[in-house]
């Protein structure tokens, strides 16, 4: 029986990938330098800026509840 992968044959050839180029380290002072020049050009930090939601400021931290129940019991807890 001949499959359409042809496992039978002793399967397929792949192409063997070399692994790619490692990078050489960077000196600390050259790092510093090209800050630097980045920030004299204008560059700025692109870390992620920390946002608050829109909204009322609130004095407290504040939290949501979902508590599924029968409707008798539900009703005495919104009550209380």
């Amino acid at each position: 029986m001949s499959g359409k992968y042809e496992f039978e044959k002793g399967g397929i050839e792949l192409t063997s990938q070399s692994a790619p180029p490692s990078r050489k380290p960077v000196a600390r002072s050259e790092m510093t330098q090209a800050v630097q020049a980045g920030n004299t050009l204008g560059f700025v930090d692109r870390e992620p800026v920390l946002r608050r939601k829109q909204g009322p400021k609130r004095k407290e931290p504040q939290d949501k509840m979902s508590n599924p129940g029968p409707m008798r019991t539900t009703d005495a807890f919104r009550a209380f």
